[in-house]
């Protein structure tokens, strides 16, 4: 079986509180240990620092390396922050970038619906995956859960998946789900 890990960061840490992998060598040398054929990759940059140099940053890193795709962060749009949503896929495409991933809690955003829709329909348009990352909390604690099932609601063609999200999440997204 060929395993595909979506959750891997690249660069170094502010804090090496989890161990970093500083070049896409040694997260290579890494996911052969452990028998990963291939990884997304986001930038520790983009989370720690700006999105915009860390995608820049992790496209670079990875462009030799096929194993590894990279993921850019986003932000809400209309700060002038990242590109408007419909250049910001396009450019993506552009670069072979497949997923995006937002860290409301680290960029200090609120995760509503409202303020982030442009960027919602353009990824939903071009069935890019949106990762939420609410980093090392509990979802349960971080999140208004109305506005996660309103996102997947009023964008029903985007593929959004929760990252770190634990076994107290149940109670919240097992009622809720299609099966």
């Amino acid at each position: 079986m060929d395993i595909f890990d979506m959750n891997c960061m690249l660069g170094p840490t502010r804090t090496d509180r989890e161990p970093a992998f500083r070049t896409p060598e040694a997260l290579l040398s890494e996911m052969d240990r452990l028998g990963i054929a291939e990884a997304l990759v986001y930038a520790s940059h983009g989370v720690m620092g700006h999105p915009a140099e860390g995608n820049a940053w992790v496209v670079e890193a990875t462009a030799d390396h096929p194993r590894l795709h990279p993921c850019w962060a986003v932000l809400p749009p209309g700060t002038g922050e990242l590109p408007e949503p419909e250049e910001l896929v396009a450019q993506m495409r552009a670069h072979g970038v497949r997923a995006a991933r937002m860290f409301p809690v680290a960029h200090s955003f609120p995760l509503l619906e409202r303020i982030l829709r442009p960027l919602l329909r353009a990824l939903a348009g071009a069935r890019i995956p949106l990762i939420l990352d609410n980093g090392r909390g509990s979802w349960s604690h971080l999140t208004d859960w109305r506005e996660v099932f309103t996102i997947a609601e009023a964008h029903p063609g985007l593929p959004l998946v929760l990252a770190r999200e634990g076994g107290t999440t149940a109670r919240a997204l097992f009622g809720v789900w299609d099966v």
